[in-house]
């Protein structure tokens, strides 16, 4: 197990968040964990007004607790139904992906257009699970 220090968890979030630069969603419960999965091989929504969101670093705060790195809101709207929403990916420049997140229930748009809204969070812990 590793331990980190207090600014070890604070340069590691930074490092982390600092790198991403957009945030997309998915619609397929892929497993994003696979170690060469990139942007490019998820699926998102092909619906007018779907596009990835840009995540400015200046828009990152890290908790109190060193814990977890958030960004502010980032809001998608749907003209259109884009169909069942599993969670979340945040891509580097490069087309990467840093981390995602599945959401607790998935979200279904599938007869409605609408709007939903998302706070990236990437969280670290410094136990063992």
């Amino acid at each position: 197990m590793i331990v980190y220090s207090t600014e070890g968890a604070r340069i590691i979030l930074q490092a982390i968040t600092y790198q991403a630069a957009e945030i997309g969603l998915f619609i397929e419960d892929a497993d994003l964990e696979a170690a060469t999965v990139r942007g490019s091989d998820v699926k998102e929504p092909r619906i007018k007004g779907y596009e990835r969101q840009t995540l400015r670093p200046s828009d990152w705060r890290i908790d109190d607790a060193l814990s977890a790195s958030s960004h502010s809101k980032v809001v998608f709207d749907f003209s259109a139904p884009p169909g069942v929403l599993y969670g979340y990916f945040v891509v580097k420049t490069t087309g990467e992906i840093l981390f995602s997140e599945r959401f607790q229930r998935p979200f279904d748009f599938s007869e409605f257009g609408g709007r939903i809204g998302i706070i990236p969070t990437l969280r670290l812990r410094n136990k063992e699970a």
